[in-house]
């Protein structure tokens, strides 16, 4: 990621660019779950393929991943990308990057409390 000087940001597009690229390297240890022509297209997207490259990944990958995680918190608002909204969810779900026969009938399914009648 090219950058002027130390306290410069990177630009969205370059971001992008690394997550993809850390994607395609962390495929087959961390995403073997996921298809294999998955990219995210969304910072929030992104977000949740960084924590999923964090929970099976080594040292070295975990922290390039949390580096990636600080500059799209700086890219945007960390609430607005931590934001698990349903469309973005159900995006995700439609583009095939979750287990088959979660989505239905184009809404994420909602569970009940087991201790509520």
């Amino acid at each position: 990621m090219s950058t002027d000087g130390p306290g410069a940001r990177p630009s969205a597009e370059d971001v992008a660019r690394e997550v993809d690229e850390l994607i395609d390297e962390c495929r087959s240890t961390c995403l073997w779950y996921q298809r294999p022509d998955y990219y995210p297209r969304t910072n929030p997207e992104r977000w949740r393929v960084l924590d999923a490259i964090q929970k099976h990944a080594d040292l070295a990958t975990f922290r390039r991943a949390g580096r990636l995680k600080e500059w799209l918190s700086q890219l945007s608002s960390g609430a607005q990308v931590r934001d698990d909204t349903d469309a973005a969810l159900v995006q995700w779900m439609q583009d095939g990057a979750c287990p088959s026969g979660i989505l239905r009938n184009g809404r994420v399914p909602r569970f009940r409390n087991a201790g509520r009648g």
